[in-house]
């Protein structure tokens, strides 16, 4: 196993990247044992990691699951890149290959075990505690773009991009307990949030996107789909197992994080989830407001973010608003009588906001675009609440004379 550890194996164990090819390559990497950077030749590299996996699996056949995970994640920390600011995707995709080809065929056991091993040997390496600092709560996001690029590329490969389709819940679900044993529902949405958010690995914008979030509005479900299609897929695997009843609170922790999200990406997200999931997380916001005693319009803030955002996605991709109404309906019923006032004027004070930002803007082309799909939505929603307000009173002056009388 010595070999595994010594210079004369690099050609062996990497030869994509001892190529021509590999020379030319812009990106360059170091590896432990060698003085030369090195690039990657991306046409032999996915084989190459591949095949890497599958010798060190036969290497290691008689050795405890441990032994053979804790080798394996040695041959892999060889490999680093030159500079902070240089683009890991690629590297950290190939690790992700190889550990999955070695775990290939193991019970769930042995990858449970494999799983939470890689974590605790990526978050001790060389940037020690990296995801637990990019996660904790006292963490300002986007303030170091290297380290969470750095920590994004590797969780997102080995805990989900190359995992095979029938263990993501069990690699997914393995991560978010090693980063939060005590099931944090604000440390998960964060993990959840780096692995899926939009980053760039460029000159000119090198970071996850965290602003997208709060600033930019997607201007038809086509483009929200591109932005939160790896979110929506990771909550729901989350939705089928164990951390499944966290779904509700776990989607709140996401739309407050790095700060409060705009309504249309809130909506976004609900649609692309489905109605039963957006139910959910509706009666969830709404069980939070009802047990309290000093119940306030400001309290409701979150249920009108939400409805708002589903009624002007819907407005956008031009759907029927047919369960943007059962959604409203469901949640009106759920709030005591009471409180209903605040509900409504915290819902009618986020689309006077709405029509605030626009006019603020006036004359910009998202404005423009955004000022048609916000009319549209108050025309349905105030029909709608006055169809239901009045078109069951009685008709005529005699039927209220008998409705007084009683």
């Amino acid at each position: 196993m010595s070999f595994l550890h010594t210079s004369s194996s690099i050609p062996v164990l990497f030869p994509s990247m001892t190529t021509a090819v590999a020379d030319q390559a812009v990106v360059k990497y170091s590896i432990t044992g060698s003085k030369k950077q090195h690039g990657l030749d991306m046409t032999r590299a996915r084989t190459n990691f591949r095949q890497l996996g599958v010798t060190v699996k036969k290497m290691t056949c008689l050795l405890p699951t441990r032994e053979r995970v804790m080798l394996s994640t040695q041959v892999m920390s060889r490999l680093c890149p030159c500079s902070s600011l240089s683009p890991t995707s690629q590297l950290m995709s190939l690790c992700g290959v190889f550990l999955h080809q070695l775990v290939d065929g193991w019970t769930d056991e042995e990858c449970v075990l494999a799983a939470g091993l890689v974590f605790s040997t990526f978050n001790s390496g060389g940037a020690g505690g990296a995801v637990s600092a990019v996660v904790a709560p006292s963490y300002q996001l986007g303030s170091r773009p290297e380290l969470e690029m750095h920590v994004r590329n590797f969780l997102a490969s080995v805990f989900y991009k190359e995992v095979a389709s029938g263990q993501q819940r069990l690699w997914l679900e393995t991560l978010l307990l090693q980063t939060s044993p005590e099931r944090n529902s604000l440390t998960m949405s964060r993990v959840m949030l780096l692995i899926s958010s939009p980053a760039r690995e460029e000159d000119w914008q090198f970071g996850v996107l965290w602003a997208d979030h709060v600033e930019a509005i997607p201007a038809t479900l086509a483009v929200a789909s591109a932005r939160y299609n790896t979110l929506v897929s990771l909550l729901n695997i989350i939705k089928q197992g164990q951390l499944g009843p966290m779904l509700p609170s776990l989607l709140f922790s996401i739309f407050q994080t790095p700060s409060p999200w705009l309504p249309e990406n809130v909506g976004s997200v609900l649609l692309l989830l489905g109605h039963q999931t957006c139910h959910l997380y509706l009666q969830h916001t709404v069980r939070q407001v009802a047990t309290r005693d000093d119940v306030c319009t400001n309290c409701f803030k979150s249920v009108s973010t939400a409805v708002t955002g589903l009624a002007l996605m819907t407005a956008r991709s031009r759907r029927s608003f047919g369960p943007v109404f059962a959604r409203l309906e469901e949640v009106i019923m759920h709030v005591p009588g009471q409180h209903r006032e605040n509900l409504f004027k915290a819902l009618w004070g986020a689309l006077a906001e709405e029509v605030t930002d626009l006019r603020q803007n006036e004359g910009e082309d998202w404005a423009m675009e955004g000022s048609m799909h916000l009319f549209k939505v108050i025309r349905m929603i105030g029909q709608r609440m006055t169809e239901k307000a009045y078109m069951h009173l009685p008709s005529t002056s005699e039927d209220w004379e008998l409705v007084i009388e009683e």
